[in-house]
């Protein structure tokens, strides 16, 4: 056998090993299987939010875009320190509102912000269809508003994936996350590496194109490097999937039987709860499989497609944090709707912007989808919440 496989079979081997012993002496409930029982530390948060941010797609799509699209690609650098930054401030308000409540999903918080379990079952089913492509993972078109839009829509949109949301109920306390805005930046470092990756592959593996271009790393790496070492670049990109991947599948897995299943039959009980999310677990893995092979985008449109989804429950959570909220649970869900409908019509389409209004002038073109539907969000958001009695509330909470 293929030294390189041997080794990729070797870490995969001892990753399974060191899931299945850190169960050992744990009850796992749904607080241990979600959270995993709200004690983590500063260290073992910082690795648990970079093993899930720094995953397969650091490695192949960063390279890949670098191979393909050049200098666009520096949008990867950039969102992740923005998103780090308001991490200051978010998590911390989060986490204390996660811990009184004992809440164990982004749904939960949801649920018990807007006294509303449909709204609940809404955020389930968005999160749920957002995350499917992130685990599956032309010059016009890529212009400084798209540039800028785009990090602006990751940079929101961080923190709103359900599984960095939820770890986010796993810290002991809300330090953790100031220390770590402080140093999770500096994985940022590594993306240079990997766009360096991406740029030599141009002269050593010319012509790749489409989908190819995120196998520019391996191929450059198989060109260069003895077996070995191929092994290990390939064991260190099945972990960055494996880690990730799985968080990603529980979360998922969890959120549909929490929160869309125990919603619809809430007779159901805690321990039945936890069957049905561990049954759920292969089956999202295969949605996501068949995504994958239909989709044909490369990896980094497809995390950018489910950015555009996940960002709109933005608003509706930072409303949420202000001392008086008049946001109401029916303008949340016409927001969150209203720009989901957006990215999904234009997505189905195949269509953009500059399309839909063609006298639009270039530079506005070139928007990100997504923050045009963050806008839409924002704008049903406040309607709505006004014709429901959102600011009337308010009034009175204030008076």
């Amino acid at each position: 056998m293929n030294i390189a496989l041997i080794v990729i079979f070797a870490f995969l081997a001892l990753a399974l090993f060191l899931g299945i012993r850190a169960r050992r002496g744990q009850d796992m409930d749904l607080e241990q299987w979600t959270v995993g029982g709200r004690g983590f530390g500063t260290l073992f948060v910082l690795l648990l939010l970079a093993g899930e941010i720094y995953t397969t797609f650091t490695f192949l799509g960063g390279s890949g875009w670098a191979y393909g699209e050049g200098g666009p690609a520096f949008y990867i650098l950039s969102y992740g320190c923005l998103a780090y930054v308001m991490s200051y401030w978010l998590l911390p308000a989060i986490w204390r509102y996660a811990t009184e409540h004992r809440l164990h999903s982004q749904s939960d918080f949801f649920v018990k912000k807007y006294d509303s379990k449909g709204l609940g079952v809404f955020v389930s089913l968005v999160a749920v269809v957002a995350m499917v492509p992130y685990l599956a993972l032309p010059a016009e078109g890529y212009s400084i508003s798209w540039f800028v839009s785009t990090v602006l829509l990751t940079a929101l949109g961080f923190y709103m994936w359900p599984h960095y949301f939820t770890s986010t109920f796993s810290a002991d306390n809300e330090r953790i996350f100031r220390r770590n805005a402080i140093f999770l930046p500096l994985y940022q470092l590594v993306l240079l590496f990997v766009f360096f990756v991406g740029f030599a592959a141009m002269l050593q593996v010319p012509g790749l194109s489409g989908e190819r271009i995120d196998e520019s790393l391996l191929l450059v790496s198989r060109e260069e490097f003895g077996p070995f070492v191929v092994g290990l670049i390939g064991a260190t990109g099945l972990l960055t999937a494996l880690v990730p991947g799985s968080i990603i599948l529980m979360v998922a897995s969890t959120v549909l039987a929490k929160n869309v299943f125990g919603a619809l039959s809430p007779s159901t009980g805690e321990r039945s709860i936890g069957t049905l999310a561990s049954v759920l677990v292969p089956v999202v893995a295969l949605v996501s499989l068949w995504f994958s092979q239909q989709s044909g985008q490369g990896v980094v449109l497809l995390l950018l497609l489910g950015y555009s989804l996940v960002t709109q429950l933005f608003p509706a959570v930072i409303f949420s944090l202000m001392q008086n909220n008049f946001v109401t649970k029916w303008g949340a869900a016409a927001g969150i709707a209203a720009g989901v409908a957006t990215v999904t019509y234009v997505t189905a389409a195949g269509t953009a912007i500059g399309d839909l209004l063609p006298f639009l002038p270039q530079a506005l073109a070139d928007t990100n989808i997504g923050i045009v539907a963050l806008f839409i969000n924002f704008v049903v958001l406040v309607a709505v919440s006004f014709a429901t009695g959102g600011f009337a509330v308010r009034r009175e909470q204030s008076a």
